[in-house]
């Protein structure tokens, strides 16, 4: 009598369990379908809920959408191997260099290449190497560009010309400094430090953010130089900043010491210094 109470309460024990699990299901399954609804989804209830709708794109379309976005992110060319680049090194003073070596360069292969594909690039740690650089450019008819850093990083400077139309060459900009080249030891930026206070200078971490942080500025304003005649270019900074710009990375006296204090505030884009025409500046004789 005793086996036959337990068993019946065990089976009315496993008949609660299985209503639960019943109701329980149910009841998800009742959730599921409002979340479908929720979504915006509209498959059927055979659906297997691996898209939102029983229906999608056409192949078509997907076509075409990646045929308007994949010619933007990626190079159509064939590519074998890493891309090629030809380097001449000139192993002497930059005012020894012969313009025709520069021009012959320039042209290359071929002598049809326009000259709006070439950019003259001084990144030298002297005032007076970049200037030469500059006549050369003034010479070649090419446009010009200058990025340069000064003590630890803590503000760098860039100057552009080109001769798309009349405006003052680097040389102009720095012709005080032009002066006293004959006599005066070379006249350097300073890109990080002085030579007496190498000894004691402490770099700072994050030193090579703040030299790219300018030199991402002087890429974009070379990317435009290089584009200035493409009608369908927008470009980013040409025309925007001034021919020759400042930019901080920080304004603190322990970094960049008295200099430091031009700037109003760290990470400040300098777009109001203007530059006159230097009184005896070869470069803009030639162009004139």
């Amino acid at each position: 009598e005793r086996e036959k109470k337990k068993a019946a309460e065990k089976e009315k024990a496993d008949k609660a369990e299985k209503a639960d699990a019943a109701r329980a299901d149910a009841l998800r399954q009742e959730n599921l379908k409002r979340m479908q609804g929720m979504a915006g989804a509209s498959g059927g209830e055979n659906a297997t809920g691996t898209a939102l709708k029983s229906s999608g794109p056409s192949a078509t379309y997907a076509g075409r959408l990646v045929g308007r976005i994949k010619p933007n992110i990626t190079y159509p060319g064939d590519m074998v191997g890493n891309p090629r680049a030809e380097v001449e090194v000139q192993n002497l003073p930059i005012e020894r260099l012969d313009p025709a070596r520069i021009a012959a360069f320039v042209a290359g292969a071929d002598p049809q290449q326009q000259k709006g594909d070439t950019l003259m690039l001084a990144c030298a740690d002297s005032r007076r190497a970049d200037r030469q650089a500059a006549r050369l450019a003034a010479l070649l008819q090419l446009p010009f560009l200058s990025i340069g850093l000064w003590e630890r990083a803590f503000a760098g400077e860039i100057f552009y010309s080109h001769p798309g139309e009349p405006m003052p060459c680097y040389g102009c900009a720095f012709e005080g400094v032009a002066q006293t080249m004959g006599t005066q030891p070379e006249p350097r930026r300073r890109f990080y430090t002085t030579e007496a206070e190498l000894e004691k200078l402490d770099f700072q971490p994050g030193i090579g953010i703040d030299i790219a942080f300018v030199t991402q500025i002087g890429l974009k304003l070379a990317i435009d130089l290089l584009n200035r005649d493409n009608p369908q270019h927008v470009p980013r900074l040409l025309g925007k900043l001034s021919q020759f710009t400042l930019v901080c990375n920080s304004n603190d006296p322990r970094l960049g010491g008295e200099r430091a204090e031009i700037f109003s505030h760290p990470l400040q884009v300098t777009s109001s210094i203007q530059v006159g025409y230097g009184q005896g500046c070869p470069p803009c004789r030639w162009m004139s």
